[in-house]
């Protein structure tokens, strides 16, 4: 399957574990509806349709492979934990886009739990890795974290780090440096057509209880105003 679409990624990563729903300014002008209010709802303009928003605060209904837990503090509901596919797609859910309009933005919070080591988390579109993004806890291997993108023309990536500040929220595996990490991904892409499938897998090989990956915050929005 050739994939042409026009994607941006834009991570903030470890933000660290904010005491609710993380909130964006917007991925572009103030006429794009991709801004979040205070409660968490998108904010949407002229040249935008929602498609969804979830939350998972209550579950996570249509994610074949799903599963839902709001055990931790800091993170409420959540779609996870997963562990390992050898990389391959594990969950995924289908949404039915605005074909008349241009664009899809998505976003969504990635969370990296527990003891991680350079594992990788996969981004899934229409059943086409898109990119993939590795994770530590162990600082030697910190400059190594990486995030790649293969088989998409016409890429733009931005990120920007800050280290957490709040250790005690999320889970815990027991080891002190075992500090969960979140990444706020956005992607940007041409409509593919009616329909599109978003999913993910991973590369980690440990059970769950030793480190897992999470998904919360989705967001699908169909517009005619992508960011420029």
């Amino acid at each position: 399957m050739s994939v042409d679409w026009s994607l941006a990624f834009a991570g903030l990563v470890a933000l660290g574990l904010a005491s609710g729903a993380a909130i964006k300014s917007g991925f572009g002008g103030a006429d794009a509806a991709t801004g979040w209010n205070l409660s968490g709802v998108p904010i949407l303009g002229e040249a935008d349709s929602l498609v969804a928003a979830e939350d998972f605060a209550s579950g996570a209904p249509g994610w074949q492979g799903g599963r839902f837990e709001d055990s931790a503090l800091g993170f409420g509901g959540i779609l996870g934990r997963f562990g390992g596919s050898n990389g391959v797609e594990t969950v995924s859910k289908t949404y039915n886009l605005d074909t008349s309009r241009s664009h899809v933005l998505i976003s969504f919070d990635l969370h990296a739990i527990d003891d991680w080591a350079l594992e990788e988390v996969v981004f899934y579109m229409n059943g086409t890795a898109i990119a993939r993004r590795s994770f530590t806890t162990r600082p030697e291997m910190m400059a190594r974290q990486s995030l790649s993108l293969h088989a998409v023309d016409g890429v733009r990536i931005e990120t920007s780090t800050r280290p957490p500040n709040r250790p005690d929220r999320g889970y815990a595996s027991g080891t002190p440096g075992a500090e969960d990490q979140t990444v706020q991904v956005q992607v940007i892409a041409e409509t593919p057509g009616e329909t599109l499938r978003i999913g993910f897998g991973s590369t980690l090989s440990e059970d769950v209880d030793t480190a897992s990956w999470a998904i919360d915050n989705l967001r699908v929005i169909s517009t005619d105003a992508p960011p420029v």
